[in-house]
């Protein structure tokens, strides 16, 4: 999403690479997430474009972060208590 919002005295431009749903779900995270991270209300954030991107070309972490193929599982951790470790020696 590109667009732009008022930060102060100037008006701040912003590109923003979001995961949703549709458009709609989009334009709404976009929106929680300026509002509550720049204290700007929702009819002053233009939003001058939207675009679906494929998800290998982002930057953004949280999105590198889902799309991540090799998605491993941390080791399994094995515990033995005392009394099973002197049974099987």
């Amino acid at each position: 999403m590109i667009g732009k919002f008022p930060n102060g005295k100037t008006i701040q431009p912003f590109l923003q690479d979001i995961m949703a749903d549709d458009e709609d779900d989009a334009k709404h995270r976009l929106l929680s997430t300026l509002g509550s991270r720049h204290r700007v209300t929702r009819r002053s954030i233009t939003i001058d474009s939207i675009e679906h991107i494929d998800p290998s070309t982002s930057k953004e972490a949280k999105v590198i972060s889902a799309f991540r193929e090799d998605k491993t599982t941390p080791p399994e951790v094995v515990t033995k208590n005392a009394a099973t470790a002197s049974e099987e020696e």
